[in-house]
């Protein structure tokens, strides 16, 4: 059965976003350690809950991290897509 959707093309903004996602990034990271210093530091009245923050707060921001320097693309109304990882544009890898 052929296909009814288009082939999928891509914007040339989804490949060089580098400069969207670098400020979105360091704000990210600043307000990620902020949080991190008020949960271990300001909040003796939780007790061992903080902990419990602590990890979910630190797995998020790292997973948000990864997700920035990843940089993927969706391919819709596909279910598909690509990283184009900002690291390249570095030329770190």
């Amino acid at each position: 059965m052929p296909s009814t959707c288009p082939p999928p093309t891509i914007s040339p903004f989804f490949f060089q976003r580098y400069i969207e996602l670098l400020p979105f990034l360091t704000i990210s990271s600043c307000l990620g350690i902020f949080t991190n210093y008020v949960i271990w530091k300001q909040s003796d009245s939780l007790g061992t809950f903080k902990y419990y923050l602590l990890n979910q707060a630190i797995w998020a921001q790292l997973l948000e991290i990864a997700i920035i320097l990843g940089n993927p693309v969706f391919l819709t109304p596909y279910n598909a897509g690509f990283a184009v990882r900002m690291l390249s544009f570095f030329r770190f890898c």
